[in-house]
């Protein structure tokens, strides 16, 4: 009976907790967004932005931080060095992530499925960071997306 109860109250706790461990709720929800013609011009890094994004989450790391993930559409593969660079913070609260990637250098395109037309990068928010972010917004050549919490 004692064993039950325990099992019980553990149960809740850990599902009352999840959303202080990852205060995005998991994949969240997502939003698209119209990307600003002028955000090329902020980016402090020499990489194009990708093509499209095809979706971006929020997960909770170990230490307290949360790593965000965005995918992109790529039209062929071989893009390379892919990254999400921070902009400069134009929005107390909003964090903004350029979605950029070198470009295959082979301009032969090549047939290849969907799953291979993907390409992932992701970004580290520290805890301290993380308390003061209410909205995360990453951006791609054709679109931006936007969770928030």
């Amino acid at each position: 009976m004692m064993t039950r109860f325990m099992l019980a109250a553990l149960v809740a706790l850990s599902v009352a907790g999840c959303g202080r461990l990852n205060p995005f709720g998991g994949a969240g929800e997502t939003d698209e967004v119209m990307r600003p013609d002028t955000i090329s011009a902020e980016i402090p890094d020499d990489r194009p932005l990708v093509p499209a994004l095809a979706g971006i989450e929020v997960e909770p790391d170990t230490t307290g931080a949360a790593i965000v993930r965005a995918t992109a559409a790529i039209p062929r593969p071989g893009y390379w060095k892919a990254a999400l660079i921070p902009l400069p913070q134009t929005d107390p609260g909003v964090l903004r992530l350029a979605f950029v990637a070198n470009p295959p250098t082979d301009a032969t395109p090549l047939p290849a499925p969907d799953r291979v037309r993907r390409i992932t990068a992701a970004y580290e928010i520290s805890p301290r960071d993380l308390f003061s972010i209410r909205e995360i917004v990453v951006l791609s050549e054709q679109n931006a997306q936007t969770i928030r919490r």
